[in-house]
């Protein structure tokens, strides 16, 4: 099994996945807003070794909203570009 370990990165460090499936409305985006504002992030944003968001789209986009200075990571590195794109199609975050 593979270790995850969180690091804490900027916002615009992070670079987007132009391909992602969901969208997130305004009100959704408010919404992530609110909970991290109330309950600080519970779950991380997770990247692969280029920074490329592979789950977490709508947290980053509600951390920007919020102007936070940086977002809890976690980096995946042990899969394959295969591997990343079958994981993006699976993941529902």
């Amino acid at each position: 099994m593979n270790e995850l370990a969180v690091e804490y990165l900027p916002p615009d460090a992070l670079v987007p996945y132009l391909g992602n499936a969901r969208q997130h409305s305004a009100e959704q985006l408010r919404q992530i807003a609110r909970s991290i504002s109330e309950f600080g992030f519970v779950t991380a944003v997770v990247v692969d070794a280029q920074n490329r968001v592979i789950a977490g789209h709508g947290r980053l986009l509600a951390a920007k909203s919020l102007n936070l200075t940086r977002v809890p990571v976690g980096r995946i590195t042990h899969l394959t570009e295969t591997q990343l794109r079958t994981y993006r199609s699976f993941s529902f975050t």
